[in-house]
């Protein structure tokens, strides 16, 4: 094990890039499970699934390995680096890890490209066919502007405008109410920008699985958060009325799936998923809050999860194609800072490439003594 490094607070290497999805990974499992199962509901409140999802996206936004950071050294790891993402890729000049490194690069734009055509889209259908001359509908509940509109499937709010879009559907008047307070607390809580932020997340690491996975649990997240909230705004004679308005208004428009996504909206859910929203909208009026040991043990794990870190160990390889064991070997540290690598008192090879040299300083080679010129 190699002690931390305090040359810098924070870096980013290939090591700490696949600590953090690896970390990621446990998280959105973890999440996965806590929102599948109801009886989990009444332990894990909105506090305590908050602090996962700020986990996930700072680990994700910053894959870093730390000062305090513990590196543990693999041999097999270090193989696979050596044997598969050091290997030439045919007769290319490049290694396989720099050609993954293309493809995800290309990749990346390629998805950039194409989420930037659902928002031109988005913002077309907004600005020609949603947003009509029309004065919009009234409302003491709010001060946002509501349209309704034949083209709206689902109450909905979108980001380029503060405007809320009603499908043009026989709300009753306390379903109205509802549907309005819960999408004025999504433009309040400015959501579609958060949700832009993990699509961006997933425009990045758009080969990662769990991404995708993340990226739904999301939006579904920030609905439980807006439940919450207005439901600190009602009178406990209305927390009931507020469910079952949620069932009434999806039974209203079930058969009109929404054909645009990336909105938010008061029922826009499958069957399961709105049966999940409901029990843990039920559940808060009994407990509001996860237990504070709860609470902190995700914390430890939080920070526990930068303490160590996986990186690749070559105890008995040199650098180059060529196999070299520590026996009758010393590396002589030159003063302008490169190595001499000698072997039985013989030069076998000068490390003067930043790699090389960082590799040494970093304890990869520390069978082999090292003397000062």
């Amino acid at each position: 094990m190699r002690k931390p490094v305090f040359e810098f607070f924070a870096q980013i290497t290939q090591s700490s890039i696949l600590n953090s999805l690896f970390v990621v990974s446990i998280l959105v499992f973890f999440l996965g499970w806590v929102l599948r199962k109801e009886k989990n509901y009444k332990y894990f409140r909105t506090d305590f699934i908050g602090i996962v999802v700020v986990l996930i996206v700072a680990r994700l936004f910053l894959p870093i390995e730390c000062f305090y950071t513990w590196s543990i050294r693999s041999k097999a790891y270090g193989d696979l680096h050596y044997y598969v993402l050091t290997a030439p890729f045919f007769n290319t000049g490049l290694e396989v890890k720099q050609v993954l490194v293309l493809i995800w690069i290309v990749g990346s734009l390629i998805q950039l490209v194409r989420y930037g055509i659902e928002l031109y889209q988005m913002r077309f259908m907004e600005k020609f066919l949603l947003f009509s001359d029309q004065p919009g509908i009234k409302s003491t509940m709010t001060t946002y502007r509501i349209v309704e509109s034949e083209y709206v499937k689902q109450p909905q709010v979108t980001g380029f405008t503060q405007t809320i879009y009603l499908p043009k559907v026989d709300f009753t008047e306390q379903e109205l109410k509802y549907i309005v307070l819960h999408e004025s607390r999504h433009l309040k809580n400015r959501d579609l920008i958060w949700l832009q932020l993990v699509n961006l997340l997933r425009i990045i690491y758009w080969w990662f699985p769990l991404v995708h996975v993340f990226q739904k649990q999301f939006q579904f997240l920030l609905e439980i958060r807006v439940d919450y909230q207005v439901s600190s705004m009602l009178e406990e004679s209305e927390y009931l009325d507020y469910a079952k308005a949620m069932i009434e208004v999806n039974k209203k428009i079930e058969e009109k799936k929404p054909k645009y996504t990336k909105s938010l909206g008061f029922s826009n859910f499958e069957k399961s998923e709105l049966s999940h929203r409901i029990t843990f909208y039920l559940e808060g009026e009994k407990k509001k809050k996860t237990s504070k040991f709860l609470l902190t043990l995700l914390l430890v794990f939080g920070i526990g999860s930068s303490v160590f870190i996986l990186e690749p160990y070559y105890p008995e390889r040199a650098f180059g194609e060529n196999n070299v064991g520590a026996n009758d070997s010393y590396l002589l540290e030159k003063k302008d800072g490169t190595y001499e690598w000698y072997v039985k008192d013989e030069l076998y090879d000068v490390l003067d490439r930043e790699v090389e040299i960082e590799a040494v300083k970093e304890g990869k080679l520390e069978e082999i003594p090292i003397r000062k010129e």
